[in-house]
């Protein structure tokens, strides 16, 4: 596959979770009219514990494989079941030190092969808006685990 190609993010980003010990694999699919823009092509997690780890990835050329973002632990970002409304809206509002002090918000961006930098940048605009904009779509995600 040509470098300059751009992947369809509707076939290109998935988030692997580690549940209950074994990998689970959830595909995303884009809606750019849906409140939720990244939204879970799939209905069922099983497992009762909430997971362990949540990375982000996409293909890349000449077979050779790369994680986006990867944090540890990410789902403590969405998924406090017990944090009100509110309380979450005004979580989002804190400031980049107050995130760093909790060690809950940690997300680390690997080594990434070089990719058309539109499609990136179209890539993490998305990731970033899931993960931390679409709230709502998490907690309901994450609210079967509690």
């Amino acid at each position: 596959m040509d470098s300059s190609t751009l992947f369809p993010l509707s076939f290109s980003l998935r988030v692997v979770e580690d549940v209950n010990g074994r990998p689970f694999i959830s595909y995303l699919y884009y809606k750019p009219n849906s409140p939720n823009c990244l939204l879970l092509a799939f209905g069922t997690v099983t497992g009762r514990n909430p997971p362990t780890s949540i990375e982000v990835a996409w293909p890349v050329t000449a077979g050779l494989g790369v994680k986006g973002l990867t944090s540890p632990h990410t789902w403590r970002i969405f998924g406090v079941s017990n944090l009100e409304p509110s309380s979450i809206e005004a979580d989002t509002q804190a400031t980049a030190a107050q995130r760093r002090d909790r060690r809950q918000w940690k997300i680390t961006i690997a080594r990434i092969i070089p990719l058309k930098s539109y499609f990136l940048q179209t890539l993490l605009f998305n990731v970033t808006s899931f993960m931390f904009l679409k709230i709502d779509f998490c907690n309901r995600f994450f609210s079967r685990f509690y």
